[in-house]
C-alpha cells in the first residue's frame, strides 16, 4: 500500500497501524500489548479506532475492511479531482474569449456614448 492516496501513508504510521493491526487481532504478546497501549493512551484518534475495530465480530476481516475504506478514499480523492478539472478555464478557451470579447464591445459602447455626447 505505497500509493499516496493510501489511508497510511508515512512509513511510521504504516509500522503503527500494522501494529494496530497486530494488536486488534490479538497476535503481540504481553509485552508489546503494553507498550502499544503506552504509546497510543494519548492519542483519541486511535483508541476511537481501537474502540470500533474491536467492536466488529470477525477480527479476520479486518484486511478486507481497511483495503475497502483506502479504495473508498481513492475513489472520493478521485471523484474531487474530477470536479476540479471541470471548473478549469483551459479546457474551455472560448469561454475566456467570449468574456474578452463581450469586455471589448463594452468598452467600446462606452467610449463611442461618450464621444457622442460630447459632440452634441
Amino acid at each position: 500500500m505505497a500509493d499516496w492516496k493510501d489511508i497510511l501513508w508515512d512509513k511510521e504510521e504504516q509500522a503503527a497501524g500494522d501494529e494496530l493491526m497486530h494488536y486488534l487481532k490479538d497476535e503481540l504478546s504481553d509485552d508489546e500489548k503494553h507498550e502499544f497501549e503506552k504509546k497510543t493512551v494519548d492519542s483519541v484518534f486511535v483508541n476511537d479506532a481501537v474502540e470500533g475495530l474491536n467492536a466488529l465480530a470477525d477480527k479476520q476481516q479486518l484486511n478486507q475492511y481497511v483495503q475497502q475504506l483506502n479504495k473508498n478514499l481513492q475513489q472520493q480523492l478521485a471523484l474531487k479531482k474530477q470536479r476540479k478539472q471541470k471548473r478549469v478555464l483551459a479546457k474551455h478557451p472560448w469561454i475566456l474569449i467570449a468574456a474578452i470579447v463581450l469586455l471589448a464591445i463594452c468598452v467600446m459602447g462606452y467610449f463611442i456614448i461618450h464621444l457622442h455626447l460630447l459632440n452634441q
